[in-house]
């Protein structure tokens, strides 16, 4: 037994040695590492107070972007605010015009900051002058932003004589007529009760430089809004065109309550709504593409080019008029023209008309349908020039379902009333509904 403890007590005293020279070797290690260390801080020690205050390291915004308090910058006689230097410009508080003009920019580089105030006039009995009038030749790179132009000129649809009347302004944002600014930017301003132009950066003349895109227009005689392009927009109680453009129209609503269009532009226009009591609901000289126009007197959508994706309705012209081709649309007239007109083809669309064609193509028609229910003998559910295929066309008049001036190619025409259910020069897999007039028939009985 002594041998056995003996032997555990060397054991035991054998492991501490060797527990403790580890221990001092870590430490001797961890001592060689600090020493470098301790000698690098005890250098880098010194005086613990700053020489002097830090400099700033950033420019202010005023060293950014120079801005001029407008109420700083004096009138002309005619105007609240004149201004005839470059620079960036803001509103510091509500602006109460007692002059014909609120502000005039009359020197190029100019931004105007409304900086969320109203331009307002409280002491006028009728309209006149402008909020914000841009004139001088040769203007460019002006820039308005930011706030709210409010008139006092009210709409009443049963006036016999001028419908838009009462005090305030007769134009919010305008350009003098023939001065053709370029590169004008108005963005985020809404504008109310004009006796004329809502916003007006463009003369008939003016290139498409100049932009108004996320404004707002309620109620004036005139143009709601005029400009280069359009984008993200709303003019709506107009009574001219609610929106002209000289390029395109984007993301916009525009209703006229006259004898303008709802939306007008030579470029194209594209989701967007037009509507018109007298004119057009949308207008355009180029495409017509995913939007929808409507008219009480016109025609729904009128295009110089191609009509895609879109609903044309009207109570006296044409749903849809296209002088190229109308596709993947939907057209519809209750008055006496055709639900669908295309100088072209017409494919994957529907037409209906109350008074004459339900679709109506100087080209072709494929994958399509055409209904009418007017009496007359020239009223058919689809006319077509040339050929129609995989279509179907109805009529419950003197007119035919479907009249084809050659080939009619696996579709269906259908008759309620005294007219044909299809007429072609040769047909070929077709079933009719009524009576036939057909030269002649392959793949039929």
């Amino acid at each position: 037994m002594r041998h056995a403890s003996t032997n555990l007590n060397l054991t035991t005293r054998t492991f501490e040695t060797h527990t403790n020279n580890a221990m001092t070797t870590r430490q001797r290690i961890g001592l060689a590492t600090a020493l470098p260390l301790l000698a690098t801080v005890a250098l880098a020690q010194g005086p613990l107070d700053p020489a002097g205050a830090p400099n700033p390291n950033f420019k202010t915004l005023q060293q950014v972007e120079p801005r001029i308090d407008l109420a700083t910058v004096p009138g002309d006689g005619s105007s609240m605010h004149r201004i005839d230097q470059p620079g960036s410009y803001y509103l510091t508080d509500n602006l109460d015009v007692t002059t014909t003009d609120g502000i005039r920019i009359i020197a190029s580089g100019v931004t105007l900051d409304l900086m969320g105030f109203t331009i307002f006039r409280s002491s006028q009995a009728a309209s006149t002058g402008t909020a914000i009038n841009i004139t001088g030749s040769g203007l460019r790179n002006i820039r308005i932003t930011n706030g709210h132009i409010t008139g006092g000129i009210l709409y009443d649809s049963q006036a016999a004589g001028d419908q838009f009347t009462g005090p305030g302004f007769n134009n919010g944002i305008d350009e003098v007529a023939a001065i053709d600014p370029e590169n004008v930017r108005v963005s985020h301003i809404h504008v109310s009760g004009m006796n004329f132009n809502g916003i007006d950066t463009s003369s008939a003349s003016s290139t498409i430089s100049n932009t108004v895109e996320h404004c707002s227009v309620h109620t004036c005689g005139l143009f709601g809004i005029l400009s280069g392009e359009v984008h993200h927009c709303t003019a709506i109680v107009c009574g001219g065109n609610a929106i002209q453009a000289r390029g395109n129209v984007s993301h916009s609503r525009g209703q006229s309550v006259g004898s303008g269009r709802g939306i007008d532009a030579l470029g194209n226009v594209a989701d967007s709504y037009g509507d018109s009591s007298q004119g057009d609901g949308i207008g355009s000289d180029a495409n017509v593409i995913n939007s929808y126009g409507v008219s009480d007197e016109g025609n729904g959508i009128l295009a110089s080019g191609n009509v895609i994706n879109c609903y044309g309705r009207t109570n006296g012209g044409t749903g849809i008029f296209s002088n190229r081709s109308v596709s993947n649309s939907y057209g519809e007239s209750t008055g006496s023209r055709d639900g669908i007109f295309a100088t072209y083809n017409i494919v994957n669309s529907y037409g209906e008309s109350d008074g004459d064609d339900g679709l109506d193509s100087g080209g072709n028609v494929f994958n399509s349908f055409g209904r009418t229910t007017d009496a007359g003998l020239n009223s058919h559910g689809i006319e077509v020039t040339f050929n129609v295929a995989n279509s179907r066309g109805f009529t419950s008049g003197a007119g035919d379902g479907i009249v084809a001036g050659q080939v009619a190619s696996y579709s269906r025409g259908e008759t309620s009333g005294s007219g044909f259910g299809l007429t072609a020069f040769i047909a070929v897999a077709c079933s009719v509904g009524g009576a036939e007039s057909i030269s002649h028939k392959y793949l039929m009985p």
